[in-house]
């Protein structure tokens, strides 16, 4: 579980309230963190707080956006370093 929610917050899906400051979440964010820290909170009381502590100052609200991996046979271009003279 630890794993899961993990991932999930850096990625910015499970975000804390932030301890101060002004809360910069989603209301995807909120509506989630409320539901899942209640959840968790009556199986595993404290988990949540060890494991993502409460943000300090202003929440940054991670964009969702996927980008397409490059298909077989796609090298990455060569950086300066590897160019040959």
């Amino acid at each position: 579980m630890k794993n899961v929610v993990l991932v999930m917050h850096s990625s910015g899906l499970l975000v804390p309230p932030p301890a101060e400051g002004s809360d910069k979440r989603s209301s995807e964010q909120k509506e989630l963190w409320l539901h899942s820290a209640g959840r968790i909170e009556r199986i595993l009381p404290g988990f949540l707080e060890e494991a993502i502590p409460p943000t300090r100052g202003e929440v940054e609200v991670v964009a969702q956006t996927s980008q397409p991996s490059p298909g077989p046979g796609h090298e990455a271009a060569a950086g300066p370093e590897e160019v040959a003279a």
